[in-house]
């Protein structure tokens, strides 16, 4: 069975499909730029696994986009975390 989803892992997921749309990259050709198969990116695409946090920033690294759409999600679910543990 899957490990269990937190919100980030969906923005994250998200994040990688909207990065992908806005250059025209397939998933077949994201797997192999990344070296991962096909099957997993569409489980990243779908919100099936997790990505490691490593793995978004190797992504927007080869489509040559800026990650600051990226880290500006990261740093907002953050927030949204530390505001739940704290009240």
């Amino acid at each position: 069975m899957a490990e269990a989803l937190y919100p980030i892992d969906v923005e994250v997921g998200a994040r990688v499909r909207t990065s992908c749309e806005a250059v025209g990259l397939s998933q077949h050709h994201l797997s192999r730029l990344i070296d991962i198969s096909f099957q997993q990116i569409q489980k990243y695409k779908r919100d099936q696994n997790r990505i490691p946090i490593a793995r978004p920033m190797l992504i927007v690294g080869r489509l040559g986009t800026s990650n600051a759409g990226l880290r500006q999600g990261l740093r907002a679910m953050a927030q949204a975390l530390d505001a739940r543990k704290a009240g």
